[in-house]
């Protein structure tokens, strides 16, 4: 067609052999699940890769050629002569391919290049790299950006939308041209790619505690969303000089291993840890109320028996009742009330994944060699308004440091 010839005169992307794509490649493309949005905003079956917005017909390479008043097809340069060109359609919606008159059909059908791979060799990979995210959500968005930003070669996304009831199939998907590396991005995505997948290296982000998820092994290794506690504990001196006696409330289940570390370095910086174990939601009020008088401020773990959206502000308003300062480690709880927290830089996270995943590629590093990595970078946020309510002057080269800062 005249836009393949087109992109191919320029070179379009560095290469000259763009041609339309055929109706059972559009078949292969074709995802049932009908999760994509056409520029009409209607349910059409574009595969992960599309973003939406696209048309709901695409033209095919492949032209139908009848005859005038005939049923028989007649050569090209005669059909042309006659004016009478057909060419395929594929329907994104129904998954149907129909004849459509090249004439009456300029507006509503799409156009899309594709480029004929070099055939690969039996056991071989493509060479892409599959990112399969957990959810389609901000801080995970944010590594992929990272990700990709760093790693800019091919990328194909699938996104499990927060649950596992389609993870066979994806697998499936991104297994049946197997790509150089999966990338899986949340917790989520990483706990499927380690069980589902097989032969090809796994690097997981945006992970919490993975070592107890037990995402390690052979073949899989990845950048941790956890700080280390040494870090988290300076910086709480350093904004605290004070500060003496840190009551925490959390789950042995959960966060028990964390809290064990914590306990063990905080000597090291004048400190000590009063820390009391719950087994459910139910027994946090009175657990929480037993430090009240006892300690110099709470740690506010991510702890899903601890803290829920329904304990939260109990959580808070009790803290600020008697005065005490909640120290965490996501800047979500400081824009809830928190005071202040230190934790992982999501970019920098997708930015790391990549390093990681070019090491591996290289040989440079075997994923089990590399294991687990803590993220490089980290964010202070200080809430300001807290402060104020509590009655305590940060040092003010804390509070300029900081990447976020609420007023």
């Amino acid at each position: 067609m005249a836009w393949a010839e087109k992109m191919n005169q320029q070179r379009y992307g560095g290469y000259n052999d763009w041609r339309v794509p055929t109706d059972a490649e559009y078949k292969a493309l074709y995802d049932p699940r009908r999760s994509k949005r056409s520029y009409a905003r209607k349910p059409v079956a574009y595969p992960e890769a599309f973003e939406d917005g696209g048309g709901e017909w695409y033209w095919t390479g492949e032209d139908f050629y009848p005859g005038i008043g005939t049923s028989w097809s007649l050569p090209r340069a005669e059909a042309r002569k006659r004016g009478s060109i057909v060419a395929y359609g594929f329907d994104f919606r129904r998954g149907n391919v129909l004849r459509r008159d090249i004439r009456d059909s300029q507006d509503d059908i799409s156009i899309r290049l594709v480029r004929t791979g070099s055939p690969a060799a039996p056991g071989m990979m493509s060479q892409g790299i599959a990112v399969l995210k957990s959810h389609d959500i901000a801080p995970i968005n944010q590594a992929l950006a990272g990700f990709v930003a760093t790693c800019p070669e091919h990328i194909t996304t699938y996104d499990l939308g927060g649950n596992t009831s389609n993870s066979r199939g994806i697998i499936d998907r991104i297994m049946a041209s197997p790509p150089r590396l999966i990338v899986a991005i949340g917790p989520l995505a990483a706990q499927v790619a380690k069980t589902e997948v097989r032969g090809v290296p796994v690097v997981f982000a945006m992970v919490r505690n993975p070592h107890k998820s037990g995402l390690e092994g052979d073949n899989i290794a990845g950048i941790s969303l956890d700080v280390p506690i040494e870090a988290q504990l300076a910086m709480y001196k350093a904004l605290l000089p004070a500060l003496r006696v840190i009551g925490v409330v959390y789950d042995p289940e959960k966060t028990g291993a964390l809290v064990k570390d914590a306990g063990e370095v905080a000597e090291k910086f004048g400190l000590r840890f009063l820390a009391t174990s719950v087994t459910s939601q139910t027994e946090v009020p009175a657990v929480l109320r037993s430090l009240l008088g006892k300690v110099d401020a709470l740690w506010m773990l991510p702890d899903d028996t601890v803290i829920t959206p329904e304990s939260l502000s109990f959580f808070l308003l009790t803290a600020f009742k008697h005065n005490l300062p909640v120290l965490t480690i996501s800047d979500a709880f400081v824009e809830a009330g928190a005071l202040a927290a230190l934790s992982a830089d999501y970019t920098d996270v997708g930015r790391q994944a990549c390093q990681l995943s070019r090491e591996i590629e290289s040989g440079q590093r075997h994923p089990a060699q590399a294991g687990i990595v803590p993220p490089a970078k980290v964010n202070v946020a200080i809430n300001l308004q807290t402060a104020r309510q509590l009655g305590l002057i940060l040092p003010p080269e804390m509070v300029q440091s900081a990447s976020k800062v609420y007023q």
